[in-house]
């Protein structure tokens, strides 16, 4: 039951990665093979730790989720993703950090807790994802496509290269796949809960990339500070809702992921991504970039203060019915 637990997570840190390195397009044919290693071991880590958190404070719904999402969102852009999260702070702060990164981990964990649910997906369910994964694909193809020019002052980036990275998730997403597909489990909540050497694990993977980009000055004063009491709020909200009892989103998580139908989703979203990347620029008043940078700012900005609202709210009726007021 351990390993197919890990094996679990290391499916959640494939779909992280997918989603903040290949859809985002963080340059990843730019990072050497040590790079890579390294930033693979904190994707496991990050894994590890959202889904001990979501565990140990039994998260049961969207805004949990969401706050979740944030906490890793920000790990991502500090660790991770320093260089483009925070080139234009604080601007790049909300548009990457509090926007896309923290919407792509939203993503990603929503996606692991379909595939990873045990039950068939209803009809209307099968269409509303095959339709999202083929807007997140063209959004990926075009923004991979057109992104590094105008942000970084680099050439178009090849389709062999946007292509062939993805392929290169795919593949490693379908054999984690297949590897849980080799006995049906069913995991309980506590399964993802870290033993010591679990959390030993997250801290040696992830504590030397964080001296090393404080080593390097890739985060200063002002933005770790950001960084940090953004990241608390986010646990602080995690921890509002912790419950001892009642259902949570990780209940009987199942190893039998649908390989079939997690392969026609990625056939979808590269189809899409392969159309998007050949769609032209426009124009100066509608820019798709501009306007997919709008909505990752949108994101960024109003996802904390919905959630923060949502919940003070539920708190408040919970309070006042208590009171009977």
């Amino acid at each position: 039951m351990n390993s197919a637990a890990w094996l679990l997570r290391g499916l959640l840190a494939a779909l992280l990665g997918m989603t903040s390195e290949i859809v985002l397009w963080t340059a990843p044919d730019a990072r050497p093979l040590f790079d890579w290693m390294v930033v693979s071991a904190a994707y496991l880590a990050l894994s590890a730790l959202l889904l001990d958190l979501a565990a140990r404070y039994r998260l049961r719904d969207l805004y949990g989720l969401m706050a979740l999402a944030g906490i890793y969102g920000l790990i991502n852009a500090a660790l991770l993703n320093p260089a483009t999260a925070f080139v234009d702070f604080p601007r790049t702060f909300f548009t990457r950090a509090m926007g896309g990164h923290t919407l792509m981990g939203l993503l990603a964990l929503a996606l692991w807790l379909r595939l990873t649910d045990g039950r068939p997906l209803r009809r209307a369910g099968r269409v509303f994802t095959g339709a999202l994964a083929v807007c997140l694909g063209g959004v990926w193809g075009y923004w991979a496509h057109y992104a590094p020019p105008v942000f970084a002052a680099g050439a178009d980036t090849p389709l062999i290269a946007v292509v062939g990275w993805f392929a290169l998730f795919v593949v490693l997403t379908l054999a984690l796949t297949a590897a849980l597909r080799r006995s049906a489990l069913s995991l309980p909540v506590e399964s993802f809960r870290l033993s010591r050497a679990g959390g030993a694990f997250v801290l040696i993977a992830l504590l030397p990339v964080l001296v090393a980009r404080l080593t390097a000055g890739a985060l200063d004063g002002v933005q770790s500070a950001t960084v940090i009491l953004f990241a608390l709020f986010c646990a602080g909200i995690i921890w509002f809702q912790k419950r001892r009892k009642g259902a949570t989103l990780l209940d009987a998580r199942s190893t039998a992921v649908p390989l079939s139908a997690l392969g026609a989703l990625f056939a979808l979203t590269l189809i899409a991504g392969v159309i998007g990347y050949h769609l032209p620029r426009g124009g100066s008043e509608a820019d798709p970039l501009a306007v997919i940078g709008s909505l990752l700012t949108a994101y960024g900005l109003v996802w904390l203060p919905l959630v923060t609202f949502v919940l003070g709210a539920r708190e408040f009726n919970k309070q006042a019915r208590a009171m009977r007021l």
